[in-house]
């Protein structure tokens, strides 16, 4: 059977990689729907959620 572990280098840039992700699926929407689909609101939503990720993954961290 084989194993397959993560490295420590690999484990913390979950956090990083959850983030790129997030904004390569935003823009994808908004390469499908055109800029019309978003707002000065959404880029404020957008930095918001990044901020958050940021703190969860500083206090996960430790």
């Amino acid at each position: 059977m084989i194993q397959n572990y993560l490295s420590e280098a690999e484990k913390e840039s979950f956090y990083d990689f959850i983030a790129i992700r997030h904004y390569q699926l935003q823009a994808t929407i908004v390469e499908i729907c055109g800029l019309d689909c978003i707002d000065k609101q959404f880029i404020d939503k957008q930095l918001s959620w990044l901020i958050n990720w940021r703190k969860q993954y500083v206090k996960e961290r430790g």
